[in-house]
């Protein structure tokens, strides 16, 4: 059985700034094509697709916590708010730069710019994200106890 440690708590002291830039290319992964879900992506032109764009996003925010978490704890997203602003094709050299808007015990916000690196002055999406720190045991532990809905078939008729 898990039991239950301190909540996660940042240790950032908060110093300076918590800012974090880094650079993506867009590749073909990152196609709106590939999303699988529906056929009718497959038909959208080939450009980097809204989740995929989050998930960059998301990268730098995770990247300046796990600097600053014990090694049992993560962060998980708790909140997104993306505004896909322009276009991103493959070979798009990204620029991303996150920046903490607040640290409150095991939870924190953030603000999000994605820019492109050849089209100076192209905002590609800004995105507002937040974060929860746990416990990644426990977390675990609670995710494999909670019961699972019950399933119901229905037949058509």
């Amino acid at each position: 059985m898990v039991t239950s440690t301190q909540p996660a708590v940042l240790t950032e002291t908060l110093a300076g700034p918590l800012v974090r830039t880094v650079t993506y290319t867009v590749t073909p992964q990152d196609s709106v094509r590939n999303i699988p879900l529906s056929s009718e992506f497959a038909l959208k032109p080939p450009v980097m697709a809204s989740a995929r764009l989050l998930a960059v996003c998301e990268w730098p925010c995770m990247d300046l916590l796990r600097e600053r978490i014990a090694a049992h704890e993560c962060s998980l997203g708790a909140s997104q708010c993306l505004e896909h602003l322009a276009p991103a094709r493959i070979g798009t050299q990204l620029v991303i730069t996150a920046r903490a808007v607040t640290v409150d015990g095991h939870h924190s916000s953030w603000y999000v710019e994605v820019h492109d690196q050849l089209r100076v002055g192209v905002l590609v999406a800004r995105a507002t994200l937040s974060f929860a720190v746990v416990d990644q045991g426990a977390f675990e532990h609670r995710l494999h106890t909670m019961p699972m809905p019950a399933r119901t078939c229905r037949r058509r008729q």
